[in-house]
Formats: C-alpha cells, sequence, structure tokens
C-alpha cells in the first residue's frame, strides 16, 4: 500500500516572495557563481571631471580680456611712436628752414635801408610771410625778443651794452630770431642785453662801440 505525502500547506502571497527572494540569491550563473556574488561593472576611471559650463565660459573671458588688454597697449605704443618719429621729421625739416627765414629777414633789412624799389621790397616780404605763415602751422612760433627781460632759457646774449633808456638786464635788440617748435626750444634769438646807466668802467662798451664790433 503506497504512503501518501503530507500535502503541502497554502502559502501566503507574502510568503511566496521571501520564497522567490531566497531562491533568487541562492540560484548561480552558468559558470556557478552565486548570484549574490556578482558585482556590477564598474565605470573606466577618468583622469579629471570635465570642467562645467560656467567655468569654460569664465576661462574663455579671461583669455578674451587679456587679448584686448594687450591689443590696446599695442596700439597706444604704436601711436606714440608714430607721433615721435613725426615730431623728429618735422624738427629737422625746420632747422633746415630756419637759415632761409634768416636770409630773408637780412635781405628785407638791406633793401628797405638802401633800395628804393618799393615793389621788390614788397616782393620780398610777402614771400617772407607766406613762408613762416606756412611753417606756423606746423608749430614754429618766434620767440619775443624786443624790449622784453632777458630769459637765459630762451635768449642768447651776445653783447652786453649800456644803455640809459633801459633797466640793466633788458633786451635791446636782437640780432637773430629764436624761435619755438610747440613746447620744445628750437634756436635761442641773439640779443644784445643792457646793462644798466653808463658808467666809466672799461668793462662795459658803449652802443657807438658795439655797434663798430
Amino acid at each position: 500500500m503506497k504512503k501518501k505525502r503530507p500535502k503541502k500547506p497554502d502559502l501566503t502571497p507574502a510568503d511566496e516572495d521571501r520564497q522567490n527572494q531566497v531562491t533568487d540569491e541562492t540560484a548561480e550563473d552558468e559558470n556557478g557563481t552565486p548570484a549574490s556574488e556578482k558585482t556590477p561593472p564598474s565605470k573606466p576611471p577618468t583622469d579629471s571631471a570635465p570642467a562645467s559650463e560656467p567655468d569654460a565660459q569664465a576661462v574663455l573671458m579671461e583669455r578674451l580680456l587679456r587679448l584686448q588688454a594687450d591689443f590696446d597697449n599695442y596700439r597706444k605704443r604704436t601711436a606714440r611712436d608714430h607721433k615721435a618719429l613725426t615730431d623728429r621729421a618735422t624738427e629737422d625739416l625746420m632747422l633746415e628752414l630756419l637759415p632761409v627765414l634768416d636770409n630773408f629777414d637780412i635781405a628785407l633789412k638791406h633793401t628797405a635801408e638802401k633800395s628804393t624799389d618799393t615793389a621788390m621790397i614788397e616782393g620780398f616780404r610777402i614771400v617772407a610771410e607766406q613762408l613762416e605763415t606756412v611753417l606756423q602751422k606746423f608749430g614754429l612760433e618766434p620767440i619775443p625778443a624786443e624790449d622784453v627781460p632777458f630769459d637765459p632759457h630762451q635768449h642768447e646774449a651776445v653783447a652786453h651794452i649800456a644803455d640809459p633808456d633801459r633797466e640793466e638786464g633788458m633786451i635791446i635788440t636782437q640780432t637773430r630770431r629764436g624761435f619755438r617748435l610747440g613746447a620744445k626750444l628750437l634756436r635761442a634769438a641773439q640779443v644784445v642785453v643792457s646793462s644798466g646807466t653808463p658808467s666809466a668802467s672799461p668793462d662795459h662798451a658803449t652802443p657807438a662801440e658795439a655797434q663798430e664790433e
């Protein structure tokens, strides 16, 4: 007579879930490794985390500001060098033309004293004034040297004579005009300076003696 197997008790849904969980943990894969010992695949390590978008924008903005500052410095340096070169060229040209102005001054002085041709004198005067007007557009300015105090920074004394009509240190006359180019002294004016009241001292020349010299 066959023995009857005992009937399995009915399982509640919670017991079935617990039994299935235990079965999954003890199950083995094809290589015999229990499922509970399996580890999820790890991601390959990276050298550094990628920079965020705001950080990249900050780096680009800093580079842009540096490039802008470098270009601004280059522009200022180029403009400064160009101005220095232009000023030097203008100064050299003015120095070459000053003797021409001196010759016009001498010619006008002698023609006014010895010539009676007023048309020729007027022609000399007009040409001299035109030349000086053109040079003044580039910054050439004559230095005042008539009845003004002697200034060693812009006057060159070629003689000292006694003059009862002028105080000591006053300029009597100029023998060659001086000029400035902008704020720079281009050539000092050559002048005759008063030494004050005439005296018997042989160190001072009289006006007549100064003219003979």
